[in-house]
């Protein structure tokens, strides 16, 4: 009797263990592929930054020489096609 007891007693302590890693799984498996959802989200959310980021360098050189550069100036205002006082402006169109 004594054996049947502890043969009882290891197969319940086997299968609540049994029991126990295979609900923490089903627990934890859907909170892991969430953190990996966001580990992906939280990535493309910084590319999106370090383009912005280089954009904002792109335009702030771009500003920095329309303040300090007028040749540049007139080179930005000539592709708005802006003219200077008393200059005749010949516009070709390459489409046809």
């Amino acid at each position: 009797m004594a054996d049947f007891l502890r043969i009882l007693c290891k197969t319940t302590c086997v299968t609540a263990v049994v029991l126990g890693l295979i609900g923490a799984v089903l627990f934890f498996l859907p909170k892991y592929h969430e953190l990996k959802n966001r580990e992906a989200r939280c990535d493309e959310m910084q590319r999106l930054i370090d383009a912005k980021q280089q954009e904002i360098k792109r335009i702030r050189v771009r500003q920095q020489r329309l303040q300090t550069d007028p040749s540049f100036v007139e080179q930005v205002a000539r592709q708005g096609r802006l003219i200077r006082p008393n200059e005749i402006v010949f516009v070709y169109d390459a489409e046809k």
